[in-house]
């Protein structure tokens, strides 16, 4: 059976919440592969200590690891679905950056602010699938 590649872009508030909840999700699972792409201090730590994020509503912290963590494309090659978690100014720059993730059956999921989202990402992957995403970010103030 083939392994199911997942990677996130932008290992930020969205990317790395959502990275790392599926990082840890699928740690011991064989059929799947979680990588990140990310840039700078956030990759190097990410690299050597994993990505930690606080439940505070769960009362728990996850420290979860990718099984890839690079600022290198080609490091992860193609891959089934992409999550694009950059900021909407970064858009065009990264997914040109991210073209050797980006197979003929990859499905591209922008979650990230901003109008027209997909269209601009069509414009830069032709024939490329692109699902719309929606984040809900928030936290309870009493």
């Amino acid at each position: 059976m083939k392994k199911t590649k997942i990677a996130f872009s932008g290992i930020g508030g969205v990317g790395g919440y959502y990275g790392g909840r599926m990082a840890a999700r699928y740690a011991e699972d064989p059929q799947v592969e979680i990588n990140f792409m990310g840039r700078g201090e956030n990759l190097r730590a990410i690299q050597s200590q994993g990505i930690t994020i606080q439940l505070e509503q769960e009362g728990k912290t996850i420290v979860a690891h990718p099984d890839k963590a690079t600022d290198i494309p080609a490091e992860i090659g193609p891959v089934d679905y992409l999550f694009c978690c950059t900021k909407g100014y970064d858009l065009e720059a990264n997914i040109r950056q991210l073209q050797p993730m980006i197979g003929p059956d990859t499905i591209i999921i922008p979650l990230l602010n901003g109008l027209g989202i997909p269209e601009r990402i069509q414009a830069l992957c032709p024939g490329r699938t692109i699902w719309g995403g929606c984040v809900y970010t928030g936290r309870n103030f009493i």
